[in-house]
């Protein structure tokens, strides 16, 4: 349950059908495809289960509100499990997501993606920055996100990035878990960090000893 929703998915339908109801068990809108919870007031849908591309698993959906209403038409791109149930979520007001032609794509599958066409839009769908090189940047926690790049030897390369675009981190990790109270904490070559989300500023645990 959330804002007075909730999401339920009935199970004696061959193709899925999920709904978002009321607290009363009203229906509020049908889908055929839905994420998990409500994130930001917003929540991932599929109306109509059709691929506009088979071979890529492009599939038209869209973020929506507590009534239903579409809010931000998007593209999922989805994974080998064919459910958008577990897709990326708004948080701290932002969605990490891939801007192709003017159009929002979001990722399922980033294993084969090192472009610069990433973005972070809004929860009314503005672009809040665009033309972002990365392999991949993870769902929002506390204000910033892991954004993962390689480097020249193909290494993964873990940094911060905040909601306006900027990479807060100047220098790279190998690990960076979820912000919690402010901090993240890291890993680079067997060491453990603790990261500012506010500033990027990084420190080495042991010199808390």
């Amino acid at each position: 349950e959330s804002l007075g929703r909730s999401v339920v998915r009935n199970v004696q339908v061959p193709d899925k059908e999920y709904a978002i109801i009321d607290k009363d068990m009203n229906i509020i809108k049908k889908f055929s495809d839905l994420s998990e919870k409500f994130s930001d007031g917003l929540i991932a849908g599929i109306d109509e289960y059709e691929y506009r591309d088979q071979e890529k698993l492009e599939i038209p959906g869209g973020y929506y509100d507590v009534n239903g209403e579409k809010c931000i038409s998007v593209i999922f791109h989805k994974a080998e499990i064919h459910t958008i149930a577990f897709i990326q979520s708004f948080n701290s007001g932002v969605l990490p997501c891939r801007i192709v032609d003017g159009e929002i794509h979001v990722m399922g599958d980033y294993s084969t993606y090192e472009k610069n066409d990433w973005g972070i839009i809004d929860t009314e769908g503005n672009i809040i920055a665009s033309h972002i090189t990365a392999k991949e940047i993870e769902e929002f926690s506390g204000g910033v996100a892991n954004i993962i790049t390689e480097n020249n030897e193909g290494k993964e390369e873990v940094r911060l990035i905040n909601t306006k675009g900027e990479i807060i981190t100047k220098e790279a990790f190998d690990t960076i878990e979820e912000c919690v109270n402010g901090y993240c904490v890291a890993q680079k070559d067997g060491e453990d960090y603790l990261i500012s989300a506010k500033d990027g500023k990084s420190y080495r645990c042991r010199d808390f000893r």
